[in-house]
């Protein structure tokens, strides 16, 4: 992919150095390869900038769409679903009392034989 200058045979780099010279490329802008890469990275930038957008859109609508499900809600059923909650807090903890209770028994009973 080396490029060469037609008046006098340069290759890349020297070819971009060469026009240089002569004025025919600017000091000032970045190598063709550098100019694609920061044009790519700033492409990447502004469809993450993008994502980032519609993502905070479909967390505001989850957002309202939870509130608006709270408020439709009953005091009734609100109620039933903290119990059925606090019943099944309940059986979990009693499951691993039991559960630790039968350990200690076994590690205890071990120990002293």
């Amino acid at each position: 992919m080396d490029q060469k200058c037609i008046e006098c045979d340069y290759e890349t780099p020297l070819y971009i150095y060469h026009l240089s010279r002569f004025g025919k490329v600017d000091p000032n802008e970045p190598p063709p390869a550098l100019a694609v890469d920061a044009a790519t990275m700033h492409l990447q930038a502004q469809l993450a900038a993008q994502n980032i957008c519609v993502a905070s859109s479909h967390l505001l609508d989850l957002i309202r769409t939870l509130r608006m499900s709270a408020l439709l809600m009953d005091e009734g059923a609100i109620k039933e679903e903290e119990l059925a909650e606090i019943d099944e807090a309940d059986r979990a903890t009693q499951e691993a009392v039991s559960e630790s209770l039968q350990i200690e028994c076994q590690l205890y009973g071990n120990i002293s034989n």
